[in-house]
């Protein structure tokens, strides 16, 4: 066996995302200096977030994930699915804490511990609560992980080890909601989106999301060619879904248009069961597996499917080469009758390693909709949605180290990227007035997309600026015009340090929004959003958040305040109607990284 790197590290916690395969090793990926500890739905632009408001969110031109859902809403970033073993030569403890005026509060806690240089263990918990803008309007999601990882002593001679890791996962996401304003056609489009003249849909229900996830893998490594290790292992996985919606009578029934009164009960239950075989070396991975699928829910039939998976990873990394290849590919094969079409996803990346880099990434992806779809909003036959995406652009990677890192940060900065894309989808899964669609004819999108994070001196930048639009915008426009041309922000701060003190200081500037477009509609019975032809459209918007940040050693303090100049420019905004984007707000926090 490979004896264990003991150079010193920049960070306490390295990362070992080939276990049992000890190297290449990867520091913790996140540089607090990039956030200031906004919540990870905040820092995608492609998303349409809402800050501090946790809701299930809507990415109209993600890819379509391999993974198997019951739920029609994209909810993982609210998911822990995955720990990747650490090794930590301390105890590592991480907590963050975030409150906000709004009654919103986060809180998440790691810790990672060795027990010797062979095994360790990990523990994750995130909780997200908050009351919303409506009288009885709470949300409160929540995450707990535990991972174990250990590996027997090696021969001397073969390197011959035994290795074994398992995941455990339980996470909720329970929303009680009543309220959510409705578009007055008496007060016109210019009064469409004022939060105070707008009537409510008053609704008295709660939905309850639950995952349950294990997983488990061991086998044997061994020497390979080249002094290189080789794992063969074999790897089991239980995953159960759950989600119910349960309405009642409405609170306060007020509404000129309506209640909502009427009693609703509705759920749907899947569970995965996965076997199979797994083998890595440090620049490959094959995995070939076996599926079932079975579940039920109110309204349609039971099911029960079976499939066959084969995925691979391939990295070639820049040694002696002017470029990083990646590869990844999935395979999946369903063997029950009447199942759809096998399912394929390729990604090819193309990576140059100098400081002023050009980057390639190329994917296409055909994927099944799960049966809920099928039986649920009666597609008998629903064809495999395809896409194909190629995206090329410059990486600007910083060069030398910064003189204001502190320990709580990772040495030198990512840089940014500029990336020019494509996008070719054909028969997607497409809501409009609350109708399921797949259309005859491809949608085209192309657009540019800056993020990143630059450094010079004292100055900061962290731009994340998306620009998407149809080729043909006459092409399914009921569609195409629920997504803003341009949505993103750019970030802007000051850093600063007196001399002989330690801390840190930083003090920035984020102006964040979105160009005109016709929001979607969020129906909370089926977390499902829709467009709806009789939605006016939002106009162009902006919002400004203000934050101060403290760094000393592994502590981080922050102050913020969002949206700070709501309503001067227009009374309010909607990012998924009729939900408001929530108003002014002023929120504080910290990090603390313990390492004993």
């Amino acid at each position: 066996m490979m004896a264990l790197d003991t150079a010193p590290q920049a960070l306490p916690v390295v990362v070992m995302p080939n276990y049992p395969l000890r190297r290449p090793w990867e520091q913790m990926a996140e540089t607090l200096a990039n956030l200031p500890f906004y919540d990870v739905l905040d820092r995608v632009p492609a998303v349409l977030w809402r800050l501090s408001y946790f809701k299930p969110y809507y990415e109209p031109l993600a890819p379509p994930g391999q993974e198997i859902t019951i739920w029609p809403a994209y909810q993982a970033a609210y998911l822990l699915s995955s720990l990747e073993p650490l090794f930590v030569k301390k105890p590592y403890t991480r907590v963050r804490f975030d409150q906000s005026s709004r009654r919103t509060q986060l809180l998440s806690v790691d810790h990672a511990q060795n027990f010797s240089p062979r095994a360790g263990f990990q523990i994750a918990y995130r909780r997200r609560t908050r009351t919303g803008e409506y009288l009885g309007q709470t949300t409160d999601h929540y995450g707990v992980g535990l991972a174990a990882y250990g590996q027997s002593p090696s021969r001397p001679a073969s390197g011959l080890s035994l290795y074994g890791r398992i995941q455990t996962f339980w996470n909720q996401l329970l929303d009680e909601l009543n309220g959510g304003s409705v578009f007055d056609p008496a007060q016109g489009i210019a009064g469409a989106f004022q939060k105070e003249s707008q009537p409510v849909r008053f609704t008295d229900g709660q939905w309850r999301i639950w995952h349950r996830l294990v997983k488990a893998e061991g086998g044997l490594t061994w020497w390979g060619g080249r002094g290189g290790q080789v794992a063969v292992g074999l790897y089991g996985q239980v995953r159960q879904t759950y989600g119910g919606w349960r309405g009642g009578p409405a609170r306060v029934p007020a509404s000129p248009f309506g209640t909502d009164t009427a009693a609703l009960s509705t759920f749907a239950f899947g569970e995965e069961q996965q076997v199979g075989v797994r083998m890595a070396t440090h620049r490959a991975a094959l995995s070939v597996g076996l599926l079932r699928w079975w579940g039920y829910g109110t309204g349609w039939q039971p099911f029960d499917k079976n499939a066959f998976t084969v995925e691979s990873h391939l990295t070639c990394p820049a040694e002696g080469r002017p470029y990083t290849l990646r590869l990844h590919a999935f395979y999946r094969h369903w063997l029950s009758p009447r199942s759809p079409a096998p399912e394929v996803r390729s990604t090819l990346i193309f990576q140059g390693p100098r400081d002023l880099a050009p980057e390639l990434f190329l994917q296409y992806s055909r994927v099944a909709l799960p049966w809920f779809f099928y039986q649920a909003w009666g597609l008998p036959s629903p064809r495999n949605p395809e896409y194909a995406l190629i995206k090329g652009g410059l990486a600007w990677r910083e060069a030398g180290e910064d003189r204001f890192q502190d320990s709580t940060a990772r040495a030198g900065s990512e840089g940014l990227r500029l990336h020019g894309w494509a996008l070719w989808q054909r028969w997607p899964l497409l809501v409009h007035q609350a109708q399921i669609s797949q259309p005859e004819g491809p949608l085209l999108w192309y657009g540019v997309r800056l993020t990143g994070t630059w450094t010079w001196g004292h100055m900061e930048m962290y731009p994340a600026v998306l620009f998407q639009r149809p080729f043909r915008p006459d092409t399914l426009a009921w569609w195409t015009r629920q997504i803003p041309a341009v949505t993103g922000w750019v970030q802007v701060s000051y850093r600063w340090r007196i001399r002989p003190f330690i801390p840190v200081y930083r003090l920035g500037v984020r102006v964040r929004g979105s160009s005109l477009h016709q929001p979607p509609q969020y129906e909370p019975a089926y977390a499902l959003f829709f467009t709806a032809d009789a939605t006016p459209y939002q106009p162009s918007w902006a919002a400004v958040d203000v934050f101060l940040t403290i760094s000393l050693r592994q502590l981080r303090i922050y102050l913020r305040v969002d949206h700070v100049a709501e309503g001067l420019s227009q009374p309010g905004s909607f990012w998924a109607y009729p939900y408001p984007v929530p108003g002014r707000a002023f929120s504080f926090g910290f990090v603390w990284e313990l390492y004993n």
